[in-house]
């Protein structure tokens, strides 16, 4: 991956400059992410305040197509937009911290789930059709499923709620996000049909348990990563599916953002061709990497059994 010199400064005297770019970009994110909050006859800045934020929303060409999104859709830009911010606010205080991911602040714990609806959906509608025989499994009576490192259960919760006669299982070391994943379950409707529970992956000892096991190896170190991917093998069905995941981007610095949050959370840094070697090493068969333009800042890596 080539890098262009200039494109985000190539000596120390454009450092100022781009520095200044940067913090009006992160300035210009933080307009966008109060106007999506104060979307609504109810919420109502000071009126110089909106004034000078409508200003902003049309510099950037935003205020016609902000104004147009469906609630459901503001809402969950708003998440995403406060997540990537809150995570980049706790890079800046606190860079010298140990690797891992253990957030204390409910509102951490529950943004790093934001994108599990749309993961959701786009396993049920482009990843499971293409994993043979996997759409069918997850939409049979005995459909099982497993998360592995679920936090706050969004992709569990969300998969359950999509497929009305999946049981799934998540589960984590953090005892806190354990306990919002409760929560989240029952307000869904389907904690009859999740059970979470705190277990280490490699010490998962389940056998022909799953049709399908998530694996996201940004929150599993370089050490356990390979043992995790054997225990899983045991623990799905046979001709079930696997899938690996890690974080990417579509460009140069987007990967390298992405990377960085892997190591900050103290996962495995991956490229495609590394997740393939791991899974066949494991004893997985059919390996291959799914088309990155399904979601750019995830790549997934799936192996059956």
């Amino acid at each position: 991956m080539g890098r262009d010199a200039g494109a985000y400064g190539s000596d120390a005297s454009s450092v100022p400059e781009l520095v200044a770019r940067l913090a009006s970009a992160a300035e210009a994110l933080g307009a966008i992410s109060a106007a999506l909050q104060l979307r609504g006859p109810a919420c109502r800045p000071a009126p110089a305040v909106e004034r000078a934020l409508a200003e902003v929303l049309d510099v950037l060409g935003l205020t016609e197509v902000l104004r147009e999104l469906e609630s459901a859709d503001v809402a969950a830009l708003s998440d995403i937009v406060r997540a990537r911010m809150r995570h980049a606010c706790e890079l800046s205080s606190d860079p010298l911290r140990e690797p891992g991911w253990r957030p204390s602040e409910r509102a951490a714990i529950v943004g790093a789930s934001v994108g599990a609806p749309d993961l959701a959906w786009l396993i049920h509608g482009d990843v499971a059709p293409r994993l043979t025989g996997l759409a069918e499994r997850l939409a049979s009576p005995e459909a099982r499923f497993l998360e592995v490192g679920t936090g706050a259960g969004g992709l569990v919760i969300a998969l359950c709620e999509l497929y009305p006669q999946l049981h799934g299982t998540g589960i984590d070391v953090w005892a806190p996000a354990l306990a919002i994943a409760r929560e989240c379950a029952a307000r869904a409707g389907v904690d009859e049909r999740v059970r979470l529970r705190r277990e280490d992956v490699v010490e998962l000892d389940e056998r022909d348990a799953y049709d399908l096991v998530w694996l996201a190896a940004d929150f599993v170190g370089p050490e356990a990563l390979p043992v995790a991917v054997r225990r899983t093998l045991s623990a799905t069905r046979p001709g079930g599916w696997m899938i690996l995941s890690f974080r990417g981007g579509v460009d140069e610095l987007r990967v390298a953002l992405a990377r960085l949050r892997t190591a900050r959370d103290g996962g495995t840094l991956l490229w495609a061709a590394e997740a393939e070697s791991m899974l066949e090493n494991a004893g997985w068969c059919e390996v291959w990497s799914l088309p990155q333009d399904l979601l750019p800042a995830v790549r997934m890596t799936a192996g059956r059994r």
